[in-house]
């Protein structure tokens, strides 16, 4: 049987799988050290996909890495330039400055193509079809010996009664610092920018992943004391887009171009609003507090609070 681990918001799922996931675990040895793996496939479940930034202290996700990083995959960007702004540790998977297997990239250029219109334009003609396919996995360069291959191989989307369902295939996923951390937020940003450019609702975010694995340094969020607190947690929901307006899909992704270009002048709002004062209040520390105070968006800017507080006190 296939574990399926479920939530409303992202604090939910990741309560359901901190409290749950040694009863479905063994321990194996991987390229990265000991980890804790699920023998067979796994389900993860996000009811709605705009709660996708977690709030658990115990994990303390940085809200400001994952929301750039996001923007970054729309820009099609696989340089390390940008990122090496917000996560240091990024250069460890990068090959001479550049990441082998950066999804916005090979969503927007490694094919060939750009895949997001293509793909909106056949979401937009035919709700009804079985072939809304987001290709990842490329397999010349993910067998080629470099630092970063692609974890997420395919994406498909599907047109319910509830609005556009997305489903991830993973083929190795991390629980801390991959599914329930960066992943579920550029993945539901993704999620939610294909939605409102084929004017649809969004229904729900799946990831099926062939190895969900927690790594040895991570044990203690497994505990039953921390599986009982993040379960308490559950009630710090954040809801991290206001202020995307229904513009054309080229004019988000010529934004989040600018954006990672050092550009402050874009046709959609919500860069200005939520994206750029975000931006500032992590890298202009000095000022930090102001910046966060002037993110239009309840939900990232809570995020963004409570990371600061945690390293303030």
């Amino acid at each position: 049987m296939i574990p399926t681990f479920t939530g409303s918001t992202a604090d939910q799922l990741y309560a359901d799988v901190v409290r749950t996931f040694r009863h479905h675990a063994f321990e194996e040895l991987t390229r990265n050290g000991p980890a804790l793996s699920i023998p067979q496939p796994a389900v993860l479940e996000l009811r709605n996909s705009r709660d996708r930034v977690l709030m658990n202290p115990d994990r303390d996700a940085n809200p400001f890495f994952h929301l750039m990083e996001s923007i970054w995959m729309w820009a099609g960007r696989n340089d390390l330039e940008f990122l090496y702004q917000f996560n240091k540790g990024m250069a460890q998977f990068a090959d001479e400055g550049t990441f082998n297997a950066a999804y916005g990239f090979r969503w927007r250029k490694q094919m060939g193509f750009d895949q997001l219109p293509a793909l909106r334009d056949e979401i937009c003609a035919d709700h009804g079809s079985r072939q809304h396919v987001l290709q990842i996995w490329e397999p010349v360069r993910d067998r080629l010996e470099k630092k970063d291959k692609a974890c997420n191989t395919q994406i498909m989307f599907r047109v319910g009664t509830r609005g556009l369902n997305m489903t991830v295939i993973n083929r190795s996923n991390d629980v801390v610092w991959g599914a329930l951390g960066a992943n579920i937020v550029h993945m539901t940003m993704l999620h939610e920018l294909m939605a409102i450019s084929c004017d649809l609702e969004m229904a729900t975010y799946r990831v099926f992943s062939n190895n969900l694995h927690v790594y040895e340094q991570h044990y203690p969020l497994l505990d039953e004391a921390t599986a009982a607190d993040a379960a308490v947690e559950t009630g710090a929901t954040c809801h991290p887009i206001d202020f995307w307006e229904r513009t054309e899909l080229e004019d988000y992704l010529g934004d989040a171009e600018t954006f990672c270009s050092g550009g402050e002048t874009f046709i959609n709002p919500w860069f200005a609003k939520v994206a750029l004062p975000m931006k500032l209040a992590y890298l202009d520390k000095p000022n930090r507090q102001k910046h966060i105070n002037s993110v239009e968006c309840k939900g990232w800017r809570d995020a963004a609070q409570a990371w600061t507080d945690r390293r303030t006190k």
